[in-house]
């Protein structure tokens, strides 16, 4: 298997995580800009991660891609959480479970045998990196928080996707 540099660079960063390196909000004033600083380091991560493990990256949703970054901020518990969450929490992970990744692209992802029906469009979104950390780690609040804002069904036939079975998957 070839690794590919965002790997290797992304790997590097988690090993040589920094805990004195700045949050991603450092400097930036009001909740709400707080909040998107961090929303932007999270919409990188999945955008520059996302090549890695699908490997034939499809045009994504990017309306898509922000209410669903919005909602799993929601998640954290607080601003603490939040401003560690990318270092701590989304950077191992992706590194963690690349295969599986790499697994749900093959099946499920924009260039599947079931990527035709759009059943699984959020398999195809960069996102899906971040929501797969939820539904690992924080599966019962993530189903709640979607319940009341975005289509159950995205999440749903994610969790089938990534292998998750109980109150959100089927």
């Amino acid at each position: 298997m070839r690794i590919c540099a965002d790997c290797i660079d992304l790997c590097t960063a988690v090993l040589t995580d920094d805990d004195e390196a700045p949050p991603p909000s450092a400097g930036v004033d009001g909740h709400e800009a707080v909040e998107e600083a961090i929303i932007d380091e999270m919409r990188s991560l999945c955008t520059a991660f996302h090549p890695t493990w699908s490997e034939k990256p499809a045009t994504h949703d990017p309306e898509l891609t922000d209410e669903v970054l919005r909602l799993l901020l929601r998640t954290m518990a607080d601003r603490w959480e939040q401003e560690r969450y990318m270092r701590k929490v989304l950077r191992p992970f992706a590194v963690e479970h690349l295969v599986d990744q790499r697994r749900m692209a093959r099946g499920f992802g924009p260039h599947s045998p079931l990527a035709n029906n759009g059943r699984y469009q959020l398999a195809s979104q960069p996102e899906a990196l971040a929501v797969c950390e939820r539904l690992t780690n924080r599966p019962m609040l993530l189903a709640g928080l979607w319940r009341d804002e975005l289509p159950e069904r995205l999440l749903a036939n994610l969790a089938e996707a990534w292998g998750v079975r109980g109150p959100v998957g089927r």
